[in-house]
């Protein structure tokens, strides 16, 4: 847009009001710094509406397809969605499209095959071959873009279309039988069509790739309120991300957002003990996370105490760690929750903490730790790649003892789990012979609960299914999926003696492991039901996460009469590609 209003031009306009004001000034000190005021207001009003006049000319761009992102077009920047680090935009990069957004899919889908916009515009495409049928609207533009890496060069063909028709649907050109996915730029693009996650949105990331959501956590409160946390949403630029509460009365149908950004707090668990509601977690976020420290809502989840350095109240063990959120329990008038160190370059050494029930929970010198057993690779098979044992959960075994049931970060089958002996308040015992266990999804964060009606233990986890194991494009999973991150699936699991699992309902099935994950459910019964919220990752109108793990949503989900009922499978289907592995 060119910024003039009769005939003077937006630095013109800035000359006259400033020399008006210095000419005021001189007369009157007074009147001249109301009139700089007054200037100052009237010209950030100004900039305002030429900046949304010029964005308002810019042509918005739908698509549809399958699987498909949205990626500024920059020198440097990475040309596909999962593509790797190789595979970017170079310096012969025509400048038609610098500054752009693309519409695209991973390497080995068509991408596009519609678009549309609400004005009249130029549609620009990018094919790789030359066999376009120009009866169809797209006419070459003559200009090339050469994608390179080592061993490997793309070569793209630029088309444009004029689009006269806004509204309506105009097909795009299709790729080469095995080529690579078609590419849409425009200012602007959003696609259409697009499936919503399975459950109830509570919340999305504000910067879709730039923040995750992590550490959903529930709790039931007495008066049947559902109160949520997590971290992610809401984050502001500059700012870390702090914890976010949610609360909803009507049983998940709607939430509000009660605190925002409240404390830099990570891996924690919500719990009521006497009435009294806590949070507890690490100090700090995520890799940096620190002490172990303990917080306190009195009104509901609304405010919450914090500690202001090592030494302050609520700080309960001092160094590194590491957990999730995962319950904590009463036994023998003691109140437990199982953790783990996490020092850098280490491995983790799972250890439990406790207190006795009528202490202060908020002083240190009411916790006491059990030893800590590092984890050691070596109890498994060498064919397995097993990387650390995480998030554990207390729970009281059938034969009364106290254990600790860790998931075990198992990449090549993703089924494991294990089992810690709590013998008294400073022991925790471990056999590997004895105490490893298969379990379906043991390689994901999972929370056990054990349910005095049905006499059984219920978790929900990311089991791995064989399909999924021989999923892959050709970016970063060209070899495949890791087990650790196939997170597609979600069941529910339960067991009568901890040691044997089986899958009572298989909740969710997606046929995309690369992108959708329905991960680090945490969950609590609540009469015939069980709700639960979980992070989770899922195509939008502005493309895709990065990858599975990274959720940019946070969702509930109400499993109905999970003890008697089947409950149904959801399956989605988004990958649907002659040309998908």
């Amino acid at each position: 847009m060119n910024f003039r209003v009769c005939n003077l031009s937006l630095i013109d306009v800035m000359e006259i009001l400033l020399s008006r004001s210095k000419q005021y000034g001189n007369e009157n000190k007074t009147n001249g710094q109301w009139m700089k005021k007054t200037i100052l207001f009237f010209l950030l009003i100004f900039l305002f509406i030429m900046r949304v006049a010029s964005q308002s000319e810019k042509s918005i761009l739908e698509v549809k397809g399958c699987v498909i992102d949205i990626i500024e077009v920059k020198y440097g920047a990475t040309v596909f969605p999962q593509g790797g680090s190789m595979l970017k935009y170079g310096i012969s990069t025509p400048k038609c499209i610098l500054g752009k957004e693309s519409a695209l899919s991973i390497m080995d889908m068509d991408g596009p095959y519609q678009v549309r916009s609400s004005q009249k515009c130029s549609i620009l495409a990018a094919v790789d071959h030359l066999d376009v049928d120009s009866r169809e609207g797209w006419i070459p533009t003559g200009e090339k873009i050469v994608i390179a890496s080592t061993g490997i060069q793309l070569n793209y063909y630029l088309y444009q279309y004029d689009y006269i028709t806004p509204g309506e649907w105009v097909n795009v050109p299709s790729p080469s039988e095995k080529g690579t996915t078609t590419i849409i730029y425009g200012d602007k693009i959003t696609v259409s069509e697009v499936m919503q996650p399975p459950g109830t949105v509570i919340a999305k990331v504000a910067h879709l790739k730039k923040e995750s959501v992590t550490n959903p956590a529930i709790l039931v409160l007495p008066n049947g309120d559902y109160l949520v946390a997590c971290s992610g949403v809401f984050v502001k630029s500059g700012e870390k991300s702090g914890v976010t509460y949610f609360c909803s009365k009507d049983k998940g149908k709607t939430w509000k957002v009660l605190s925002e950004n409240n404390g830099y707090i990570s891996f924690y668990n919500l719990f009521m003990h006497d009435d009294v509601l806590y949070s507890m977690g690490t100090e700090g976020w995520g890799g940096n996370s620190r002490n172990v420290i303990i917080r306190r809502s009195d009104d509901g989840g609304i405010s919450w105490t914090f500690p202001r350095d090592s030494l302050s109240e609520g700080v309960i063990k001092c160094g590194k760690f590491s957990t999730a959120p995962v319950p904590v329990v009463i036994y023998n008038g003691r109140i437990w929750r199982a953790m783990e160190t996490g020092v850098k370059g280490e491995v983790p050494r799972a250890f439990v903490m406790s207190a006795p029930i009528d202490s202060n929970l908020m002083k240190a010198e009411s916790w006491v730790s059990t030893n800590g057993i590092a984890f050691n690779s070596e109890w498994f098979d060498k064919k397995l790649v097993v990387k650390q044992w995480v998030e554990g959960n207390v729970v009281i075994a059938p034969n009364g003892k106290l254990v600790d049931v860790i998931r075990v970060d198992n990449w090549t089958n993703g089924n494991m789990a294990a089992i810690l002996t709590v013998e008294d308040s400073n022991t925790l015992v471990f056999n590997p012979k004895e105490d490893i266990i298969n379990f379906p999804g043991g390689g994901k964060k999972f929370t056990i609960r054990y349910d005095t009606i049905s006499g059984k233990y219920w978790a929900m986890t990311n089991p791995v299914f064989e399909q999924d194991k021989k999923k892959k494009h050709s970016g970063i999973y060209k070899k495949g999926v890791p087990c650790g991150l196939i997170r597609n699936n979600l069941a529910l699991i339960c067991s009568s003696d901890l040691r044997h699992w089986e899958i009572k309902d298989t909740l969710i099935i997606s046929d995309n492991p690369f992108f959708h994950g329905f991960q680090y459910a945490d969950w609590q019964f609540d009469g015939k039901d069980i709700v639960a919220v979980l992070r989770t990752a899922f195509d939008e109108e502005r493309g895709l996460p990065k990858r599975q793990h990274d959720a940019n949503f946070l969702t509930f989900m109400r499993l109905c009469n999970f003890r008697t009922d089947k409950i149904p499978t959801i399956k989605i289907n988004s990958i649907n590609n002659k040309n998908q592995n």
